[in-house]
């Protein structure tokens, strides 16, 4: 991610790269209950921040899965994710985790 992104790599950042719901599933709110999840289990684990990379139109726009394997930009919004950078397809999004939160 660091260098598809020209970011400094950083040992206690984390970044979720890829998600995927079986065509089945989806609709059901299984990628926020995995969000949370993850980020309980990285606030364990001592990560200190977390950042994610949706695409940008997927703020205003419902895009194909095939264009949403970075992830909606909504889910991170609501799992308490803030704009960081906003690049020219790209959302850079972070969130701060505190240690035992999620």
């Amino acid at each position: 991610m660091c260098a598809t992104f020209d970011l400094e790599p950083v040992d206690s950042v984390y970044a979720f790269a890829c998600f995927g719901i079986a065509e089945s599933h989806r609709g059901q709110g299984l990628m926020h209950q995995a969000m949370a999840l993850a980020l309980r289990d990285l606030a364990a684990e001592g990560v200190v921040e977390v950042e994610g990379f949706p695409r940008k139109k997927s703020l205003t726009d419902r895009l194909d899965p095939g264009e949403v394997w970075m992830g909606p930009a909504r889910l991170f919004s609501t799992a308490g994710f803030e704009i960081a950078e906003t690049r020219e397809n790209v959302l850079h999004m972070r969130r701060r985790i505190l240690s035992g939160s999620s």
